[in-house]
This record gives structure tokens, sequence and C-alpha cells, in this order.
């Protein structure tokens, strides 16, 4: 049996919310918005927190990375800013691309930062000066998302033209690529583990590949009532939640692929618009989407 708890909802934004991420503090997560405003919020708390920027163009990805500790933040305009929070000051803000920048990933082992883009390209960054070391155009689509793998030896990527790519690291050799979903590919993540891929594609499906049998087909889920935009395995990595446009989020057995529970408006009072992104810390599930609010779930399993 599983319990579902709404602890905070945060509402600053006047825009869609498309990105949520860590911000490399205890407790407080960053947000993304058409507004153009990166805002901050304790979710250990339910109060704002410290850190907030503004952009020139729409904020639609995130990340943080430590040592030393940086924010960064992608735009509608193919800018990558990248920030540093103790000083408050932006350090460099860089064009990269001619479209939006969609998603980031980080690889703490071999230092390296990647952005991807709706110009179908990859960046590599240096992830502490942050100077580009290599581009790569992936396809002719939106590359939507990116997933290192635990052992910091791989890169999975989504992207609009249906196809997965696996990427060995640090080279960014593709050693892999396989058709995925009907329409387009939104969204890559590896399990805790490393030995499953899970995708949500444009199809609604949520489909789970095997990294030890060459990416074969395990499960081919009809999870969704339209496109899976976001993936979130909770901290101990028993279960996992799906976001969609369909105004739901869904928490599911991450052995047995059973979808335990559908957060929705009428039986939650959830997102009444599309679920952009889903996050899942020590501290709850966090959702977000097109109507602007910030919600931290508290799962609980009896």
């Amino acid at each position: 049996m599983i319990e579902i708890t709404r602890k905070h909802v945060f509402t600053g934004h006047k825009g869609p919310v498309y990105t949520i991420t860590e911000s490399g503090i205890d407790g407080v997560i960053l947000s993304g918005s058409s507004d153009q405003l990166m805002g901050s919020w304790s979710v250990a708390n339910g109060v704002p927190g410290e850190i907030s920027a503004y952009m020139p163009t729409h904020i639609i990805a995130l990340a943080s990375v430590q040592n030393p500790h940086r924010i960064i933040a992608g735009t509608s305009g193919g800018t990558v800013h990248v920030i540093d929070p103790a000083a408050k000051k932006e350090l460099r803000a860089d064009k990269h691309f001619n479209s939006q920048v969609f998603e980031f990933a980080y690889c703490e082992k071999h230092n390296l930062f990647f952005a991807s883009s709706g110009d179908g390209s990859i960046i590599v960054l240096d992830a502490i000066s942050f100077e580009k070391l290599k581009s790569l155009q992936i396809c002719n689509e939106k590359v939507r998302s990116m997933s290192v793998h635990p052992s910091g030896d791989l890169l999975a990527v989504a992207s609009s033209d249906c196809m997965i790519r696996i990427f060995s690291l640090p080279l960014m050799k593709e050693v892999k690529q396989f058709h995925a979903h009907e329409l387009a590919a939104n969204v890559v993540q590896w399990n805790p583990e490393g030995n499953l891929l899970l995708s949500g594609g444009r199809d609604a499906h949520l489909k789970v590949w095997d990294a030890t049998n060459d990416y074969s087909l395990v499960h081919d889920i009809a999870a969704h009532n339209y496109a899976i935009y976001s993936i979130a395995y909770s901290p101990d990595g028993k279960l996992f939640a799906t976001g969609s446009r369909d105004k739901t989020v869904k928490v599911w057995n991450a052995e047995t692929f059973e979808v335990l529970v559908r957060i929705n408006k009428e039986k939650f009072d959830a997102h009444p618009n599309s679920v952009n992104k889903v996050l899942w810390n020590e501290h709850g599930l966090i959702s977000t989407g097109d109507d602007r609010a910030i919600m931290v779930w508290e799962v609980s399993v009896k």
C-alpha cells in the first residue's frame, strides 16, 4: 500500500515551469520558467530559498555542479549561463546553439558537462572552466534528454528522431543506437544499478531496455495518455515516477514495473496542466509543469 500526501506548493512563477533540479544546497531546489526567472525553493521546510536569477530568455534547462559550486542555466535563445551562487555572479554566458538548450548532464568521474539542443547537437564542456571541448551533430531533430550511467562511463541520449543513442565516455564515441519510440523519444534515465535504461516517448509508452543484453526490450508499457516528459527514481531506488503531458504523475514499483498510484488533479489536487519535470530526493517527490506550480509530495509505502 502506498500513501501520497501533498506537503508544499510553491506558486511564485508567472509562466510554465520547464525544469527543476538540485541546487547543491541540501533541501533547496531550483526551477526554470518561461517567465525568465530561476527560482529557489526550500523543499525541506516549504519556504523560498536564497538563490534567484533573471535570464534574457526562457529558462529550459538547469543543473548544478560541485567543486567549485556552479549553477548552469540553458535558455530558449541557445545560451549556456554559468553562475557562481556564493558570489551571486554570472561567470560566463556562451551562445552555443541557434536553438533552445533542452537538457544538461554532468559526469563527475570524467569532469565533463553536456548540453543538448533543439538543433540536434550536443556540446561537451569542461566541468570546471566550462570551455567547449567538443561539438557533435547527433541528428536533425531535437535532442531532448541525456542521462549519465552510474559508472560515469556511458551517456544515453534521447531525441525527437525516435532514437536512443549510447556514447562511451570520456571520448563520446557512439557504441549503440536503436529505434525506441514512435513520434519522438523524450526522456532517458538509467536505473541506479545501471543494468536497465528507461525511456519515455511522445507515444506515451514507458520502455525498459536491458543494458546487459545489447539493449533488448524488457518492457513496453502504455503508461500514460499523452507524452512522457520526465522520469525520476526515489532515493532508495525502489520506486520511480513519471511525469506526463496528460497532467499526471505516476509512481511505479522499480522491480515489477507495476504502477502503484496515479497522482492527478481529481484525487490529490495535483497539476491541472502538463507535468514537465519530476525530481525525487530525501525531502520528497517534486513535480512541476505548465500550471506554474511546484508541488512536493510525501510518498509512504506501508
